[in-house]
């Protein structure tokens, strides 16, 4: 008898259907990461994260909304209770970024399931259109940030943390 209820089980567990990953091409992994790529690594590493909590990031936005006189550490600290991920926590320090996010909900969603189904995938697009960037004379060192390469990577690092 237990035999047959575990193999019923096993039945019933496969027949469910899988959920399917969408995996995106190269030309919408372009677009969805063009208006980030160039960000500081630290502030991108946080959106690509937080992104993967996409109703965190709206909640977050709309906090951030209704208290417009809080950024910057001060701000962070005033989320800690709400229990949101360090990522999307720490996204609150930088209000016009989650208002960008905001306006677009999709495109959170979007590069949350990205990242999370395609990270080398995302991390190789991020690093091209650098290239790209560079290459055309978009990106460079200037007195608020410092780009450079180290093991055929391009680094983005603000001079300021706080400013972005």
């Amino acid at each position: 008898m237990r035999t047959a209820l575990a193999l019923l089980a096993a039945l019933l567990l496969s027949a469910a259907p899988a959920q399917a990953q969408k995996l995106y091409s190269q030309p919408e992994l372009d677009s969805m990461l063009a208006p980030i790529a160039l960000y500081p690594d630290p502030l991108l590493d946080q959106i690509l994260v937080a992104a993967t909590y996409p109703q965190q990031v709206a909640q977050a936005a709309q906090w951030s909304q209704s208290n417009p006189h809080l950024s910057g550490d001060e701000a962070v600290r005033a989320v800690q209770p709400y229990g949101w991920h360090p990522s999307v926590a720490s996204l609150a320090a930088f209000p016009d970024v989650l208002a960008r996010m905001a306006q677009s909900p999709h495109w959170v969603r979007d590069l949350g399931e990205a990242y999370a189904n395609q990270e080398p995938h995302v991390l190789d697009t991020v690093q091209q259109l650098r290239r790209r960037a560079q290459a055309s004379g978009n990106l460079r060192s200037d007195d608020d940030q410092r780009v450079y390469l180290e093991d055929d990577r391009i680094y983005v690092q603000p001079v300021y943390q706080e400013v972005v």
